[in-house]
């Protein structure tokens, strides 16, 4: 197998992991947001909000992220965009309001880095006669998540 069609299907179910986790909290953060507020009525989180602040923040990230990439290169870019995934994730261990709302913010920023280089390394691992089959495959991969996260 061509190794930048194996490098393709290897990002594709690093993605589908990290989106499988992601996306299973996002869909039950709310719900988990109310029980905590039931356990301790000092949190005063939304998880509404959180995901707001998430896609604001990566909306306006997205005008600086082509400038860090061409210092870091994508590989380093969605490394740092995963870890912010897995601190966003993690901080439900430790529920308290400014860090739901710290890590909702490290995370669009993150969600900005991990979304850009993706784009840059399939283009790096394409040419015009595979890029939408690579991309194809990356996002079928993907997707894949949606039904995990059912399970």
């Amino acid at each position: 197998m061509d190794q930048r069609l194996t490098s393709v299907i290897i990002l594709g179910l690093g993605f589908m992991l990290l989106f499988t986790a992601f996306q299973t909290m996002a869909n039950i953060e709310q719900t988990v947001i109310n029980s905590i507020k039931t356990d301790d009525p000092t949190f005063t989180g939304d998880g509404y909000t959180s995901l707001a602040v998430i896609y604001a923040l990566l909306s306006i990230s997205n005008w600086i992220t082509p400038s860090v990439l061409s210092k870091t290169g994508p590989k380093i870019a969605m490394l740092l965009g995963a870890l912010t995934y897995c601190f966003f994730i993690v901080t439900f261990l430790w529920p308290q309001t400014f860090l739901l709302y710290l890590a909702s913010g490290i995370l669009g920023c993150g969600a900005a880095l991990i979304w850009t280089g993706q784009g840059m390394y399939l283009s790096k691992c394409s040419d015009e006669t595979t890029i939408s089959r690579n991309s194809g495959i990356f996002w079928a991969l993907l997707q894949m998540s949606i039904h995990l996260k059912l399970v």
